[in-house]
């Protein structure tokens, strides 16, 4: 009798750092929380840690192995994201791969004229119209900060806009924890009520720390407040080579790394399990100019190695690419 075993599929995959590499970062990263520490300038967060194990030194917050093997084993390894119709669209997990648009660009091309102008709430609608009838665009983010409306306000006027536009996940940014408080009532209204929101969310939070090992109040604050509410976000960290980060790539992965996981361990000792999304963005600064080259090729070196990470802590991720630093108009 002959028996058919199954045939493996083999799944080619780009990667920009071998296991041993992967290894290094990540003792290296456990040797920077361990000993350098951050700064931590928000007081909810500088007290989570300590309880949890942590002391400070030298105004610094130093970070135990222990709390950070516990966060990446409390952090779950699949985020489900919905749209706004409650049709699970997105399942965030390892080997799933998924594409959005932009955000927070400050200029548009007016697609009438071809002027380049400063984005309107309009255009934020427009833009989400067209990438909610786009079957290659996943989930969307603003891709504009509109200049005609509070300043104060403009990231909650940029969230109305795009849920106006489109059904897909949103993924939004926001000034301070007053924003992502009045985001979340506007998605629970939205949801019909917080626990339909909490199982089936359609919005994930974009939030940044600043590298060099700084956490600030702002950013933090965001972190905590989604965590507190079950609701899924992102800790992407900056450490830009050359920048605020170390000029080589191995040095940025490695802060980046660090930055990002303090996040990871914050949400989980707010609330374990609660939907953490990993990753940084590592560009290089341009020397000449002092501005960040989003075209440069430590770019994409950088996200098929963060993507590495990932998958060593079995987090789902995020990344960035089609950037360019192209001229426009």
């Amino acid at each position: 009798m002959t028996q058919q075993l199954p045939i493996p599929t083999l799944q080619p995959m780009a990667r920009g750092l071998s296991d041993e590499q992967v290894r290094a970062i990540h003792y290296a990263t456990l040797e920077i929380l361990f000993q350098t520490g951050v700064e931590m300038q928000d007081p909810q967060g500088r007290e989570l840690l300590l309880e949890a194990g942590a002391w400070e030194s030298g105004g610094r917050v130093k970070i135990p192995e222990n709390l950070v093997s516990d966060g990446i084993a409390s952090a779950p390894s699949r985020i489900p994201m919905y749209d706004r119709l409650g049709n699970l669209t997105m399942p965030l997990e390892l080997g799933q791969v998924f594409f959005g648009s932009g955000s927070d660009t400050i200029f548009t091309l007016d697609v009438e004229t071809g002027e380049r102008r400063r984005a309107t709430a309009q255009d934020v609608e427009d833009i989400a119209r067209l990438c909610d009838a786009l079957d290659s665009i996943d989930f969307i983010m603003s891709m504009g900060n509109p200049s005609d409306v509070p300043p104060d306000d403009l990231y909650i006027h940029a969230f109305v806009r795009m849920i106006r536009g489109s059904v897909k996940p949103n993924v939004y940014t926001a000034k301070n924890r007053a924003d992502v408080e009045d985001i979340y009532r506007i998605a629970v209204a939205v949801a019909g009520g917080e626990q339909a929101l909490r199982e089936k969310p359609f919005l994930m939070l974009y939030a940044e720390p600043i590298s060099p090992l700084l956490i600030i109040e702002e950013s933090l604050q965001k972190l905590i407040f989604c965590a507190e509410k079950g609701i899924p976000a992102a800790f992407i960290p900056s450490p830009n080579t050359g920048g605020g980060g170390p000029i080589t790539l191995a040095g940025a992965l490695t802060l980046g790394n660090a930055e990002c996981l303090v996040g990871l361990i914050i949400s989980q000792l707010i609330r374990p399990g609660t939907p953490f999304l990993y990753g940084m963005n590592t560009a290089a600064m341009d020397m000449k100019s002092a501005i960040v080259s989003y075209g440069s090729p430590e770019w994409p070196l950088g996200m098929m190695a963060q993507m590495d990470l990932a998958r060593y802590y079995n987090l789902p991720a995020w990344a960035a690419g089609g950037a360019s630093d192209s001229k426009v108009g």
